[in-house]
């Protein structure tokens, strides 16, 4: 049985998404709110998903993770 620690996270917040991308909350809340921006509303809350937010980066900046 796999325990929790070991599970890597499948989505992340939008203060999280702030932290990750080093940008203020406001401008991480008006990201997550745009057209065609990566993100799963569960009930009033709203989560990025890591998978779907990496092919989102890689396609609006040509980039991941240092690499072109």
């Amino acid at each position: 049985m796999v325990g929790a620690r070991n599970l890597e996270k499948l989505s992340i917040s939008i203060k999280e998404l702030s932290e990750v991308l080093g940008i203020s909350k406001p401008i991480a809340y008006k990201l997550a709110n745009s057209k065609d921006f990566p993100i799963l509303q569960i009930g009033r809350r709203k989560v990025i998903p890591v998978k779907k937010l990496e092919i989102w980066l890689e396609e609006n900046t040509g980039f991941i993770g240092g690499e072109k």
